[in-house]
């Protein structure tokens, strides 16, 4: 889409790549040519939810209301550009932090907390009128003038977070495929958001100490050994290795890891309770005060409530039964974020050997007992949610079952981020040709535990 124009006056001039919002591209204006802008043109299937116009324009104000001196400007916004809803925000030369640590490997604690200074301020900022990024990480934050004396972070996508009713996971995500899958990959979530519990501005503070311990040490404090499962595991329950056990421990001073170690405390209570409590304690643990380093010189003061999202009314939960008098339907309520059910639902289809016939936005289809289907494997993996471990001599295999589709209807009620409402409907492909009545629907039974299993739900 090079060369195109948005909203009449900024023309692409380069691609930066993709979200799980959309595409991203550099563009310049057409009235000023050397003034860069970043647009972001959203994916086809966000566009395509009910209410989404009346969503996006909330989303919008947000943004729009929260103005700070270390925090991506909005610039613009269309719904109705001929390519689409889009928006268009400021651009910002440099390089992102993790691009920065991945050439330099560690940084001292005190360039660190003057980065975290500048985080901090944005944050806390965001936080008093109750906006939470829920997605910070190293890739997120912007380094300008990197290595100089004038060296200043800016926050990247506030905003725009889950305004979608119809979780969308795609066949990439459930199968581990593909790009999609690998952005998901939440080495910074907090243990809230796995539990299923409601987060707020605490989970920013968890996500920011996960990245203070990656920035101070070079590594990431829990190690998942390449599982996904492994490392939601040890977010919960893990402790990260103390910085005396590394052999460059002693360049990073005790109170600062104490600092670091309370941000990563399981449960919100037991962590800084705000982003400058945490500047505070950081910069006290290194003789510095850098809240006070980095307040930036200009600020707005006045800071306006967001506006409350609506309610969208309970989905109606659809019985499949009534329509279809061979399908057996079941309702779970999981707690959880999208991108935490990807993983439990992709570990689920990886155990029952299930294959994906259909994803789109609230809509799985998967076919189990498929001859092309992969074998599934021994139960009662790393997390143990099946209760059961493989037999080290397992039985002669018995003939395989009949091939039978399970279909995930889901929703987001009310838009609670963290809350999926899920239909589970299990049919036989060949209704007339069922061997075994009873045991076809004692196998949908087991399928139904397993999966409420997976997901963490209640019925």
């Amino acid at each position: 889409m090079l060369g195109e124009v948005f909203l009449g006056r900024y023309e692409t001039v380069g691609f930066l790549g993709r979200g799980s919002m959309g595409r991203v591209f550099i563009a310049r204006e057409l009235d000023r040519p050397k003034y860069l802008v970043v647009i972001k043109l959203m994916h086809d299937h966000i566009v395509n939810q009910p209410r989404f116009r009346q969503l996006f324009e909330l989303e919008l104000q947000s943004m729009a209301r929260f103005q700070h001196p270390y925090a991506v400007r909005l610039f613009d916004a269309s719904l109705d550009d001929p390519r689409g809803p889009c928006i268009v925000m400021e651009y910002i030369p440099g390089v992102t932090l993790e691009v920065l640590l991945g050439k330099e490997k560690r940084l001292d604690s005190l360039r660190v907390g003057r980065f975290l200074g500048f985080l901090c301020h944005a944050l806390n900022a965001a936080h008093r009128i109750g906006v939470i990024h829920r997605d910070l990480k190293p890739s997120n934050l912007m380094v300008i003038d990197p290595g100089s004396p004038h060296e200043t972070l800016r926050v990247m996508d506030f905003g725009l977070a889950g305004f979608s009713a119809k979780p969308y996971i795609s066949i990439e995500r459930l199968t581990g495929t593909g790009p999609d899958f690998a952005v998901g990959t939440p080495n910074y979530i907090c243990p809230e958001q796995i539990r299923g519990d409601e987060m707020d501005h605490r989970g920013d503070i968890y996500s920011v100490g996960i990245m203070l311990y990656e920035l101070l040490t070079g590594l990431l404090p829990f190690d998942a050994m390449g599982s996904v499962q492994r490392l939601l595991e040890a977010h919960l329950r893990d402790e990260p290795l103390p910085f005396s056990s590394l052999s460059y421990g002693s360049e990073i001073p005790s109170r600062v890891e104490e600092v670091v170690f309370a941000c990563l405390a399981k449960y919100p209570n037991e962590r800084p309770q705000s982003a400058q409590e945490l500047a505070e304690r950081f910069g006290a643990a290194i003789d510095e005060d850098i809240w006070r380093m980095t307040t930036p010189t200009e600020i707005e003061r006045r800071m306006t409530t967001v506006p409350q999202m609506p309610s969208l009314r309970k989905p109606t939960r659809q019985h499949a039964q009534f329509h279809d008098p061979y399908a057996i339907t079941f309702n779970l309520e999981a707690w959880m974020p999208e991108r935490i059910a990807a993983v439990k639902l992709r570990g689920f289809l990886e155990d029952v050997g299930g294959v994906v016939l259909v994803s789109e936005p609230g809509l799985i289809r998967v076919r189990l007992g498929d001859v092309s289907a992969p074998p599934p494997k021994p139960k009662g993996g790393v997390l143990g949610w099946l209760g059961r471990m493989a037999s080290p001599e397992p039985p002669p295999a018995p003939p395989p079952p009949d091939p039978i589709e399970i279909e995930l209807q889901m929703e987001r009620p009310e838009l609670q981020a963290n809350r999926l409402h899920v239909v589970v409907i299990c049919r036989p492909l060949e209704p007339n040709n069922v061997r075994d009545p009873e045991g076809f629907k004692a196998r949908c039974n087991r399928i139904h535990n397993d999966l409420r299993a997976y997901l963490m739900a209640q019925e």
